[in-house]
């Protein structure tokens, strides 16, 4: 990977811990009081790190330089993105 490429992934791995911090904090100080401001923070912080892991495992997928993994890549960022948010619309 690229250095500067590498410096935002971490970055956005730095985000997405941030938000699950938020969850937690906010569900131990407020409770059940603001549950849809911590379901929105969680599937941010989802998102983020179903984002970088896609990212990190697209470079390992270059690196084998094959159809086959990249094709099997392909299939399961798919499906990984519909169940995300299938399971964002059923929640609502």
């Amino acid at each position: 990977m690229e250095k500067g490429f590498r410096k935002i992934i971490n970055f956005i791995s730095f985000l997405s811990l941030l938000f699950i911090g938020l969850v937690l904090l906010f569900n131990l100080i407020l409770g059940a009081k603001f549950v849809n401001i911590n379901k929105i923070l969680l599937n941010v912080a989802a998102f983020i790190g179903y984002f970088v892991t896609m990212v990190n495992a697209y470079y390992f997928v270059r690196s084998k330089r094959s159809r086959v993994y990249f094709i099997i890549y392909i299939i399961l960022v798919i499906l990984l993105l519909v169940c995300f948010v299938i399971s964002i619309f059923k929640g609502v």
